[in-house]
């Protein structure tokens, strides 16, 4: 008899423990910020690249709540 193999969940280590994928629910938009960190005031709704484009110091956050710099 052939079992079907089952893939292992896929997790995301961006938050502070291990969190499976299908349990990360995702924010409505992501988030283009004036100031590293995600702080400061929100510019936009942008890509990360249009994000990066719009001037030094900026800071990206997706739709997960990760943060990026620029």
């Amino acid at each position: 008899m052939n079992l079907p193999l089952l893939a292992p969940p896929i997790y995301s280590n961006s938050l502070t423990s291990l969190t499976p994928v299908s349990e990360i629910k995702p924010q409505d938009v992501q988030k283009c910020w004036s100031a590293a960190k995600c702080t400061g005031k929100v510019l936009s709704n942008r890509d990360f690249h249009n994000c990066c484009n719009k001037g030094s110091g900026t800071s990206w956050s997706d739709r997960f709540g990760n943060c990026k710099r620029c």
